[in-house]
């Protein structure tokens, strides 16, 4: 990894976002009705500090697509990240693993350390994003000491190979249920905008928030505001994610990437 910022700026021309729904920006749903999500955002704040200092604006694409698992993110992603030109690649890949039954948390950090060194081979930075903490959601903190194994994982890889890390694990806002949109399962508009400065941070740069890591004080419950209810979310969220996977299917089946292709990155464009 380019060790000053000013240096990161001018050697990343190109980023691409490649991984899972996170990736993908559910639910950061813009005006227009398309997603946005904490890549685009970290797009748009590098992009920013590129034109802050007589650069030109930062060229981004987004191959991440709902559903998917490390096998087929590595498999399909990362050599068109690659072939696209990036500079600087980030990857969410893993969760939808860990949620399976016979999830193998060594194959899976093999598989991760693998197509990281193969970018750091080719000279392209690389940007990992830990696991959010479980506890607290049900059936979800089952999946905890896989998620734990997984992170530590991904630091280790890190440091041997000079990667940079957005920490989703120690992000507060997402110890709580107002981190989370309906399905308990993806950020929300506050959130990725949190991860975002958690991104940049990871990256080396001054975060927009430098309290992004804490619960905003408007987030205070007020006084005898229900828990969401668990029942309604396994009817409404669990029993049809079950429903597909027993067909073979996923979210993510026949879709294509949102953003294929690099293109210039206005500034702001993404935030709402």
């Amino acid at each position: 990894m380019i060790s000053q910022p000013h240096e990161r700026l001018r050697a990343w021309k190109t980023y691409v976002a490649i991984g899972d729904s996170t990736s993908e920006g559910l639910w950061d749903i813009r005006p227009d009705g398309s997603l946005g999500g904490w890549a685009d955002r970290l797009a748009d704040k590098l992009s920013s500090r590129r034109v802050d200092i007589g650069l030109p604006p930062l060229n981004y694409a987004n191959l991440a697509i709902r559903g998917r698992t490390m096998e087929p993110i590595f498999r399909e992603q990362l050599p068109r990240a690659v072939s696209l030109g990036a500079d600087l690649i980030s990857i969410t890949a893993g969760g939808n693993d860990m949620v399976r039954p016979r999830a193998d948390i060594n194959r899976l950090a093999r598989q991760m350390e693998a197509a990281v060194r193969q970018l750091r081979e080719r000279d392209i930075d690389v940007l990992l994003v830990t696991s959010s903490d479980p506890e607290g959601s049900p059936l979800i903190e089952l999946t905890r000491p896989r998620v734990t194994a997984f992170n530590s994982s991904l630091w280790s890889i890190a440091q041997r190979y000079g990667c940079a890390i957005a920490d989703q694990w120690g992000l507060k806002p997402l110890q709580t249920w107002r981190g989370w949109a309906d399905d308990r399962f993806h950020l929300t508009p506050e959130t990725h905008e949190i991860l975002a400065d958690a991104a940049l941070a990871g990256l080396g740069f001054a975060p927009d928030n430098p309290d992004y890591w804490r619960i905003p004080d408007s987030w205070q419950p007020a006084l005898h505001e229900p828990s969401p209810s668990h029942i309604a979310w396994f009817i409404h969220h669990v029993v049809p994610w079950m429903a597909r996977h027993a067909r073979g299917r996923s979210s993510g089946t026949g879709r294509v990437p949102k953003r294929p292709a690099p293109t210039p990155v206005t500034p702001l464009e993404h935030r709402v």
